[in-house]
């Protein structure tokens, strides 16, 4: 591991983006990466009229939470410079649940076809894999193999196994269930954003954003909680940004980045790339954010290794990037 890492930092110098120590946090990649974003972001919104700024921008999970560090000076410029107030700064989390990203990729999701389908096709795969089994124990059980101390292990091994398959078969409902409250809990999150601003006289416009977008999960949760919630509230409006995008280019990219692409300009990206930003690769990743999400993403906890100076420097960087690029801007 890396010694400086190892290091609490009792002392910071007056600038974080020149500290060597700067590189275990963000390195120059990275930074240029951040730059570029921003002024991708600014180029965006400054040519817009006050009406068609965000109302709310909100951070999504715990590891783009210290964005909001970044992003809070150049909102104020950017803001300032309409002659309005800059919008208030929130975050959320979702449940990253696998089965309903994927599924949320089609078009026609609907909950109670996918559920169906869903149940039916596990059902299906976990009854096959359990006969499976049960026909190798059958073959297997001749005196020869049972008296072996091989053959008896082999034995309980598959016996564990079908255990096992059954208590998934037996759980599908259950599981179901708790898909279901995840995705309904989401729902509720963004409806609530958006009761929200329209209760402070506000025009219902969110902007969401996340440092580094892999399979796309949230994004697609997000969205598809979007429509549901515009349903009820015509003139609710989402975007979303990102640093960085897993999905390599456009034209490469296949069907994962089809979701993406079709959110069209309410989706901007800095980057494609894989790299990721350099706090999230070393092992102390959870100590220089400080919180970690619990009960499913219905609310984020303190880490229990967090570490108060290295979220203090990181923030502090993060700040004084946008600090810096506010200057420059506009």
């Amino acid at each position: 591991m890396n010694e400086k890492l190892l290091n609490p930092f009792k002392s910071e110098p007056e600038n974080l983006i020149d500290d060597p120590r700067r590189k275990d946090f963000l390195s120059d990649e990275d930074i240029e990466t951040i730059k570029d974003g921003m002024e991708k972001f600014w180029k965006k919104y400054q040519e817009r009229s006050p009406e068609e700024l965000p109302t709310a921008v909100i951070f999504t999970e715990t590891s783009a939470r210290p964005f909001a560090y970044l992003f809070k000076p150049i909102l104020e410029k950017l803001y300032s410079s309409k002659g309005i107030k800059p919008p208030g700064l929130g975050f959320i989390l979702t449940h990253q649940d696998m089965d309903l990203a994927i599924a949320m990729h089609r078009e026609d999701f609907d909950w109670e076809s996918w559920s169906q389908e869903y149940i039916s096709e596990k059902t299906e795969g976990l009854t096959r894999r359990i006969e499976g089994y049960k026909v190798r124990l059958r073959q297997n059980d001749d005196t020869q193999n049972r008296e072996s101390e091989r053959g008896s292990q082999s034995q309980e091994r598959m016996k564990k196994q079908i255990d096992d398959l059954q208590k998934d078969l037996d759980s599908l409902a259950d599981k179901v269930k708790n898909k279901k409250e995840a995705w309904e809990l989401i729902v509720s999150k963004v409806k609530s954003e958006a009761e929200r601003l329209i209760e402070q006289g506000k025009a219902p416009h969110v902007l969401f954003v996340d440092e580094q977008v892999y399979h796309g999960g949230t994004i697609r949760f997000l969205e598809k909680a979007f429509q549901e919630v515009k349903k009820v509230y015509s003139e609710f409006e989402v975007e979303f940004f990102t640093f960085k995008d897993a999905a390599l280019d456009k034209a490469d990219s296949g069907g994962d980045f089809g979701f993406r692409s079709g959110l069209g300009d309410r989706y901007l990206v800095a980057d494609y790339s894989f790299d990721e930003f350099a706090f999230r690769e070393n092992d102390l990743k959870s100590s220089t954010i400080g919180l970690t999400k619990e009960l499913g993403g219905e609310r984020v906890r303190k880490s229990a290794d967090a570490d108060q100076e290295r979220m203090h420097y990181f923030r502090n960087l993060l700040k004084q990037i946008g600090e810096e690029m506010a200057e420059e801007l506009g």
